[in-house]
């Protein structure tokens, strides 16, 4: 007899944090990610529970929200793991199966996705690819950039020691300068992602002290030395931060991360594209499934963010 049952975080669970291990080759995954679990998250832990209260399966279930096109609510599914003794049986599709059911009569949320190639054990409760993101490498090049009378660089650092005046002041530069489409996210969240380690950021600054482009660089046991979550104030902005970044720094980052449309125009010229991953697979609640791959293929949403990896 299997239970199901949602959780909040913090989730203090041995049985859990070795499934996580095991699945995903990790020591640590729940330290790696407290965006997710811990007691600041406004995440959800499903569980898949045996009748003696054994976890055997779990997934994680987070929010995400966008203001354009059109006030949207998304329902990201991540960290799906079970244990190795239950693989293969079917316990992981009945626990989406459930969840699926249960964000779907909660009406909540208007769809749900998640980072996966597309399988049968996505695709079969209805999920479907939605669009592609690019993964580009650096071109090299010798052109030296100046930066204008008032702006400098600030040197990388790890997240987790900036102060908490940085911090506000990093989420204000997040919520004014990403681009169309991208998602937000609650502060609480924010401040429980800056305490991951690994995590690098570097911005250029004005003279008034306000942050006018930057990225966020490496990502604990994710996208190491990759830059993505990139925000800027503007498109030239944009392009000054990654070339002088790279001028700076190119042993640090060897690859961008980069959403359809996102900073392409003004940035493509110094990139070479590498790949193309699948974007996400997304399955429609309240809005139909086919308006959200549209969306997601065009860029005009873009739930790839810091926040729901």
């Amino acid at each position: 007899m299997i239970h199901f049952a949602f959780h909040r975080p913090p989730l203090r669970n041995l049985s859990v944090e070795k499934i996580l291990n095991t699945a995903f080759s990790v020591q640590n995954y729940v330290e790696s990610f407290p965006h997710i679990f811990s007691e600041n998250s406004g995440a959800l832990v499903a569980t898949a529970s045996n009748a003696k209260g054994e976890v055997k399966g779990m997934c994680a279930i987070d929010s995400e929200f966008w203001s354009e096109p059109t006030f949207l609510r998304g329902a990201c599914i991540g960290s799906v793991a079970v244990a190795p003794e239950h693989q293969g049986q079917g316990l992981g599709r009945e626990l989406l199966k459930w969840v699926l059911d249960q964000l779907s009569s909660a009406q909540l949320h208007d769809f749900i996705y998640l980072f996966s190639q597309p399988r049968s054990f996505y695709t079969d409760l209805g999920f479907v690819a939605a669009g592609n993101e690019g993964l580009y490498t650096f071109r090299p090049t010798n052109r030296r950039i100046t930066l204008p009378a008032g702006i400098h660089l600030a040197k990388p650092r790890e997240v987790s020691g900036l102060d908490e005046a940085a911090r506000k002041q990093l989420w204000c530069a997040l919520e004014r300068g990403r681009k169309y489409g991208e998602s937000h996210a609650s502060w609480g969240k924010f401040e429980g992602l800056c305490t991951v380690s690994g995590l690098l950021v570097s911005w250029l600054e004005g003279s008034d002290g306000r942050m006018l482009a930057g990225a966020f660089v490496g990502k604990g046991i994710d996208f190491q030395g990759v830059m993505h979550t990139c925000f800027a104030e503007s498109e030239a902005m944009a392009e000054l931060f990654f070339n002088i970044f790279l001028q700076n720094y190119r042993e640090l980052s060897k690859e961008l991360l980069i959403a359809p449309g996102l900073w392409l125009n003004s940035i493509e010229s110094f990139l070479v594209y590498s790949q193309s991953q699948v974007l996400c697979l997304v399955h429609g609640l309240q809005t139909p499934t086919e308006r959200c791959v549209e969306w997601l293929a065009t860029g005009k949403v873009y739930p790839r963010s810091l926040f729901s990896s």
